[in-house]
């Protein structure tokens, strides 16, 4: 019974800490900005959502208290968050930015390099290149209209035409 106490003060003072910084700007990891209010009722009383102005995106009170969770879990395991894919809820994104503004956890400092595809394209011949060069200062010499004289791309149809 205590803990249930216990975590329903943590609860609520979770939420009333982002309350308190609704309207604020915040940036996520894009760097796209956005700002995040309560969400009302129809008569005006307040629900337990945010809503995420970006697209309009509505998180519930529950989704957050799981993310803190979550957090709160990676950071005393890893030190760090990699990032919002790791909380695992809807609108990790935004929760992720708000998390890292307000303190309640950090993001790990290394950047990881991406891997890059192992496979590479085949390099022209240079007797190919020095070919086409010499071909196109012919025709330029000559006066040519070099832009009709290339080959025309054709498109392929995404639908069969009828």
């Amino acid at each position: 019974m205590l803990y249930h106490k216990v975590r329903d003060e943590i609860d609520e003072e979770i939420w009333s800490t982002l309350l308190a910084h609704a309207g604020e700007t915040f940036t996520t990891e894009r760097g796209l900005p956005f700002t995040y209010r309560q969400k009302l009722s129809l008569t005006g009383k307040p629900r337990g959502e945010l809503v995420f102005d970006r697209k309009e995106k509505t998180v519930t009170r529950n989704t957050i208290l799981l993310a803190y969770e979550r957090a709160q879990e990676l950071m005393e395991t890893n030190g760090f968050v990699s990032g919002p894919k790791e909380l695992g809820v809807f609108g990790a994104s935004y929760l992720f930015a708000v998390f890292l503004k307000l303190g309640i956890c950090k993001k790990c400092s290394v950047k990881r390099k991406r891997r890059r595809s192992r496979r590479k394209a085949p390099e022209p011949s240079a007797t190919h290149l020095q070919g086409d060069d010499q071909s196109q200062e012919t025709r330029l010499s000559e006066g040519e209209d070099t832009s009709r004289s290339q080959p025309r791309r054709q498109e392929a149809l995404l639908f069969p035409l009828a």
